[in-house]
């Protein structure tokens, strides 16, 4: 009981304290090419900008039912697709391409035991895969993805370097 005393005071200084701070600023004009920014009075630069988020990782990333499955991604951002006739193309080159094209070529693809030539075969690199496939002459790796079978979740793997 005496703790809660001596917390309670300490955490309203604090709040005191930040009620005081103020996020007034000065306008700031192209600042490392932010367009709206702003020097603070307490120090500092505020500023809006574009941000990407990557849950490659997160344990409900992906999902072979996409949001439906409770996935927070769509599952074709997850891999690249290759096919018989030697074409590949990426799963979200566009949403057209994510939504019909990619699922299509997915349930076939899965429905084909994810590595047989002549349907053709999907690099996972935003799930865990396994295996490999040879898809007119080339070699694709991460073939089968790995699937939490209670949840229904792809084991989703740690983002991967572009280079």
């Amino acid at each position: 009981m005496k703790l809660v005393f001596a917390v309670v005071p300490i955490a309203l200084m604090f709040l005191q304290t930040a009620a005081a701070q103020t996020c007034a600023g000065k306008p700031l004009r192209d600042v490392g090419g932010v367009k709206n920014s702003w020097a603070l009075e307490g120090g500092g630069i505020a500023a809006f900008a574009k941000m990407n988020v990557n849950l490659d990782g997160y344990g409900h990333a992906y999902s072979p039912k996409n949001y439906e499955g409770g996935a927070l991604l769509h599952l074709c951002n997850a891999g690249k697709v290759y096919l018989p006739d030697g074409s590949s193309y990426q799963g979200s080159e566009s949403n057209a391409t994510c939504t019909g094209r990619f699922m299509q070529d997915f349930k076939r693809i899965g429905d084909a035991g994810w590595k047989d030539p002549s349907v053709g075969a999907i690099n996972w690199y935003g799930i865990l895969g396994e295996d490999t496939a040879t898809i007119h002459g080339r070699k694709v790796i991460s073939v089968k993805p790995w699937c939490r079978r209670m949840a229904r979740i792809f084991t989703s793997r740690q983002p991967h370097s572009w280079t």
